[in-house]
């Protein structure tokens, strides 16, 4: 369960999250309170729009900073939200301090409260929050930037520094120093990056990356060398994984989650070095998933996950646009899909193939 400072009341913070999560990508969030559930349904969602000030429908990712406020990426600028209003920051191209685009994703806050986000085809942005001020980064003059404007995502290291992927470079931003090392000359003469998504996990100084060309990819920050398919010699199953990665995710027990542009979810736990991968369906009423197969009975629909999130109390939640709302049991290695229908929620058993009906205690294994 996330639980919000001030300056928000639980029923305005509620309301501006979830309105976000419907509006574009899909980030589950539950708030339970008095006001929060129904006779009929376990989840409200309370929309806020353009009409009630929002700028832009298109939503790519929100953020929540240490003073509480909202600040959102969208498709029209930055937003601040206070609970009450927004404040708008955008593109001038007669200033150089302002927004390098009007279009914004993956927002991240550094030690200093200054708020990154990316634009794919104008580079990062570094925006002071006490001056407005904006600090672009793509300097498309430097040789060693070459397509480094095409940026995909923003990751923060244990040291506070800031970890900048673009298409086909990678570079670490010094917040101490303001300087810009890149570490191209790390990557292995047969890659020919194509870098989409990246997590940090900052307590094993491990940056991991998916590349469309060679799949799963590991940059180890102490050792300053770059681990893929092609480099692996603690033959790592990750770097194996026999489907493309589209997303990453690590939870916080450190295992790293390899979402796949449809069917396909593996889990890598780097502890024991193993992998497991689940291929999912849904029958026509979604009533069961179907793993471990290549081919599902017909009528079989993939169950393709579009976004992950783990809240305060450890609980997984897996954003379907098949499913809706998927919650992860570590315990059973099962997931469940939140359905309001009858207020009875199905979860499905992965190994071996059962339904369990939360509310009635009906086991159907078979």
């Amino acid at each position: 369960m996330l639980i919000f400072s001030l300056p928000f009341t639980m029923k305005q913070v509620s309301g501006i999250l979830l309105s976000f999560c419907y509006t574009a990508i899909f980030v589950p969030v539950i708030f339970i309170t008095g006001e929060s559930f129904s006779q009929n349904s376990p989840f409200i969602f309370h929309h806020i729009s353009t009409l009630d000030g929002l700028p832009s429908a298109n939503v790519n990712s929100i953020l929540q900073d240490k003073n509480g406020y909202i600040w959102v990426a969208t498709n029209d600028g930055l937003q601040k939200y206070d609970g009450y209003t927004f404040q708008s920051f955008h593109h001038d191209p007669l200033n150089e301090q302002s927004l390098s685009s009007d279009i914004l994703y993956s927002l991240l806050e550094d030690d200093q409260n200054n708020i990154w986000s990316i634009s794919f085809l104008a580079g990062f942005n570094k925006f002071n929050t006490l001056t407005a001020r904006n600090l672009r980064l793509n300097d498309l003059d430097n040789a060693l930037s070459k397509d480094f404007f095409r940026s995909t995502g923003l990751c923060k290291d244990k040291d506070g520094n800031i970890w900048l992927i673009g298409t086909e470079n990678i570079a670490r931003y010094d917040v101490r120093s303001s300087k810009i090392e890149f570490i191209k000359d790390k990557f292995p003469a047969t890659l020919h990056p194509y870098f989409i998504a990246a997590q940090l996990d900052a307590s094993k100084n491990q940056l991991w990356l998916a590349d469309l060309n060679q799949g799963v990819c590991m940059y180890d920050l102490a050792e300053k060398v770059f681990y893929c398919h092609d480099y692996n010699p603690k033959k790592l199953s990750v770097f194996d994984l026999d489907f493309r990665p589209m997303r990453l995710y690590l939870d916080k027990e450190k295992n790293l989650w390899v979402i796949g542009n449809e069917i396909s979810l593996a889990k890598y736990d780097p502890e024991s070095g193993l992998s497991v991968t689940y291929q999912l369906y849904a029958s026509p009423n979604y009533s069961i998933v179907n793993v471990k197969k290549k081919s599902a009975p017909k009528g079989y629909k993939p169950v393709s996950i579009s976004a992950m999130l783990e809240d305060s109390r450890h609980q997984l939640w897996l954003g379907s646009g098949s499913l809706g709302l998927m919650e992860y049991q570590r315990e059973k290695d099962s997931f469940m899909v939140v359905s309001s229908e009858n207020n009875m929620a199905i979860i499905f058993i992965l190994i071996p193939l059962s339904i369990v009906f939360q509310k009635t205690g009906m086991d159907l294994s078979g």
